[in-house]
């Protein structure tokens, strides 16, 4: 799945308190090849650090319909 990078930024997300709870949640953007529907619930992440380090982790998401 490829991450969709906001306007001429070159950020792959941005760091916003969505859920109101005063903690800045990591809001990603990705190009869906219909891996999700929107009554998923959880979503695994795995990437790698500009170090080469694979990290992982697994959350709830709220899928939204994009434009």
């Amino acid at each position: 799945m490829e991450v969709r990078v906001k306007g001429n930024s070159c950020n792959a997300g941005s760091m916003e308190d969505v859920d109101g709870d005063g903690d800045l949640d990591l809001v990603g953007h990705f190009v869906d090849e219909g891996t999700f529907v929107i009554e998923d619930s959880t979503a695994t992440l795995a990437a790698f650090t500009y170090e080469g380090v694979k990290v992982f982790g697994t959350d709830t998401v709220r899928i939204v319909p994009g434009n």
